[in-house]
């Protein structure tokens, strides 16, 4: 009988043994038509035939009328066998993520697939109406078979964004930086580790902190920086005004040893090269006369003789003998000498002959390192000129430079004290004084009405040393005034100690070097007063400041100026009479008291150069950022970083079809033809249904159900 024998059209159930699937009616909610392939066994009737042996009478037997035999009979009867055939009929199942309760003729109930084992899935199990998913940690991607979890490797991807190295964990990532560098606040630049504290700041010798984030390498005596800047080399003597040698300098270990060319021997100095006098010595060898030259020597011949090809030998002419020389120079550029062989040329000191052994070309001793300048060679036609780098004058010798002591020649121009360099010189100022932006002029840090210093005469001051005792004394660093009683009048007095100033007080008074300035109808305040009109007091300092010792002023406390100490320092400067110059970046402002420099939110650093806070870029991290979907920006020119999946200028749309990744560089590798495209951030590939494999590459069974219900009546005879 057929299964479907139990539904009636219209979906109800007809026998209460069969299953309720039967009773779903199809154009209820979420009830799906399905094949089912069934296997029934039925009995079959056959007839069997056979035969026997039967006793029967018969008549003709011989000698009597009837008799008993036997003959065969032919019997039916009826068998059966059991058959079984598939039968293929429609079922109306829920669909699946649906259930039914008791007699409803639709699936109206969503399953929950993920309260049964989670659902299959490793990690969460998501339900859906009508489905369910799973998903993975963050760090992790779902496997081909929807349920597993595999570590996703973001180092693969444009090396996670690290800078540098990237080390994948499982879940995560971090970056790392390599040896010398440090990592920076975004946690994926490195930045150069510039600091003695990090393994000695990469220095082989000895490192030693300039501030600021600075510092430089310093070599033991005898040793010299390498180009590196961090490596040290056994310093060569040679390569110093070519180590005292007049010629050639060769050094090992440190030590100097000088050497000569042909034709020049090693003088008692053991530095200097002398001419060999080959002709006085016997050591020329010539057949008639010998002349000396430097470095070498020359054979001539007596007046009807010819030098020989040796050079040495003096051959008689026997013939008229033409001087090759005599036309056009016999070809050469500077000197020519006939020889049996024809016209020899030379060349004046400083040129070498060409290819053509005729013209001569400059010898470029600069270029061939053949000059002894420690600093600039210049070459110029028949030699070569040495120079040296500013602060540094030429060594006699004409090699070696110098260094120029700028304090002792008085050209550095230092208002106070000069302090030779390598080269330069600094200038220092005296207390209550600072350098000016020209680095060489001392400007006072106290409020003074002198505006010019005036000469300094002689007669002026003998004239001022007459007029008596009688006088009030004012001092200031570095000043002197003096007020008569009845004159409102001052003398100002500033002593240089340079060394001219120094020279002539040893043949003159003090008094009589010394810088006057006179100031006329000039205010006095009364003892304990001060200011323009004499109205402010001690009381008045404010902000923690201290009266001066003569009680003319406020001595204000560091962050803090003005003539009452009320005003802080201006922006970019701190500390003590507000002399400190602020080094903050990135929008830092500076304490006015200590100057450490305090911090925009996001930005790190001591002095605040790690970077602008996220979302902002440009000067002093001012500029906001126009990058939405999480991108982020250039802390300097704005520009959107997109993250992968993302692109355009705003990182506002997503990757065009067939391709992902960051700045949608990568082409998807799925099967285009059954395929509906791929994630555009991570290129997974999304199949058309009947279609699966990570390229979408493998077609389903068309079957489709792979479990048959095998239903099988039997009737037993």
């Amino acid at each position: 009988m057929s299964l479907t024998a139990g539904c009636r059209s219209n979906g109800g159930c007809a026998l209460p043994s069969l299953s309720l699937s039967l009773c779903l009616s199809l154009h209820r909610p979420n009830v799906c038509v399905d094949q089912e392939l069934s296997m029934l066994g039925l009995r079959q009737p056959c007839v069997q035939a056979f035969t026997r042996m039967v006793r029967v009478w018969k008549q003709g037997c011989s000698g009597k009328s009837w008799c008993a035999g036997y003959e065969r009979r032919t019997g039916y009867y009826t068998a059966y066998r059991q058959v079984y055939s598939m039968d293929l009929h429609t079922v109306y199942r829920c669909c699946p993520g649906w259930m039914r309760r008791g007699q409803e003729k639709g699936c109206l109930h969503n399953v929950n697939e993920c309260v049964n084992a989670n659902g299959g899935c490793e990690d969460s199990c998501c339900n859906t109406i009508g489905s369910f998913y799973c998903r993975c940690p963050e760090g992790s991607s779902l496997a081909l078979d929807g349920k597993t979890c595999q570590d996703v490797d973001e180092c693969e991807e444009l090396n996670g964004g690290c800078q540098q190295k990237c080390v994948n964990t499982p879940g995560s990532y971090y970056c790392e930086c390599s040896e010398g560098f440090r990592m920076h606040a975004d946690s994926r630049t490195c930045i150069a580790a510039i600091s003695c504290a990090v393994k000695n700041g990469g220095c082989e010798h000895k490192c030693v902190d300039q501030g600021n984030d600075h510092f430089k390498c310093v070599c033991p005596p005898d040793y010299l920086l390498k180009d590196d800047g961090k490596h040290c080399e056994l310093r060569d003597p040679c390569k110093q005004g070519n180590g005292g040698c007049s010629q050639l300098c060769s050094s090992e270990e440190g030590q100097v040893e000088c050497s000569c060319r042909d034709g020049f021997t090693l003088a008692s100095d053991r530095r200097r090269c002398e001419d060999i006098d080959e002709c006085a010595r016997g050591q020329a060898q010539c057949s008639h006369s010998c002349v000396n030259m430097l470095g070498s020597f020359r054979c001539v011949c007596k007046p009807g003789f010819e030098l020989g090809a040796d050079g040495k030998q003096c051959y008689r002419i026997e013939m008229e003998i033409v001087n090759s020389c005599e036309k056009n120079n016999g070809g050469c550029s500077h000197h020519c000498e006939h020889t049996t062989s024809g016209p020899h040329c030379t060349c004046n000191q400083g040129y070498q002959l060409a290819e053509d052994l005729r013209t001569c070309v400059d010898s470029d001793e600069c270029e061939n390192r053949e000059s002894c300048c420690s600093h600039y060679c210049e070459n110029y036609a028949g030699g070569y000129e040495c120079n040296c780098r500013a602060g540094y004058i030429l060594n006699p010798d004409g090699c070696g430079c110098d260094d120029i002591d700028e304090c002792e020649l008085e050209t550095s121009d230092c208002s106070h004290s000069c302090v030779n360099t390598l080269g330069s010189f600094e200038c220092f100022c005296r207390l209550g004084f600072r350098l000016d932006y020209d680095q060489r002029t001392c400007l006072s840090l106290y409020e003074s009405d002198l505006e010019e210093m005036a000469s300094e005469d002689d007669d002026e001051v003998e004239e001022e040393d007459g007029r008596g005792g009688d006088e009030e004394v004012l001092r200031l660093p570095g000043f002197v005034f003096r007020r008569k009683p009845q004159l409102l009048h001052y003398a100002a007095t500033l002593h240089r100690p340079s060394t001219h100033t120094r020279a002539i007080a040893d043949t003159h008074t003090h008094r009589s070097h010394r810088g006057e300035l006179t100031l006329l109808s000039k205010t006095v305040c009364e003892e304990g007063a001060f200011g323009e009109d004499c109205s402010l007091g001690c009381e008045d300092c404010a902000n923690g400041a201290v009266c001066s010792e003569d009680r003319d002023s406020c001595r204000c406390t560091p962050g803090w100026t003005g003539i009452i100490c009320n005003d802080t320092c201006v922006t970019g400067s701190f500390g003590e009479g507000c002399n400190g110059l602020c080094v903050c970046q990135n929008g830092g402002r500076c304490d006015p008291v200590t100057g450490s420099c305090l911090c925009p939110p996001g930005v790190t650093g001591q002095h605040c150069q790690n970077g602008c806070p996220q979302g902002y870029f440009g000067l002093n991290c001012q500029r906001k950022c126009n990058c939405p979907n999480n991108g982020h920006c250039h802390r300097l020119y704005g520009g959107c970083v997109c993250a992968p999946g993302l692109y355009g200028r705003f990182c506002h749309l997503p990757c065009p079809r067939w391709t992902s990744g960051a700045g949608c560089s990568e082409e998807c590798v799925c099967q285009q033809n059954s395929s509906l495209g791929c994630h555009p951030k991570t290129g997974i590939c999304s199949c058309k249904p009947g279609y699966h494999g990570d390229r979408c590459q493998s077609s389903k069974l068309s079957t489709v159900s792979e479990v048959f219900t095998m239903r099988t009546e039997i009737n037993n005879s």
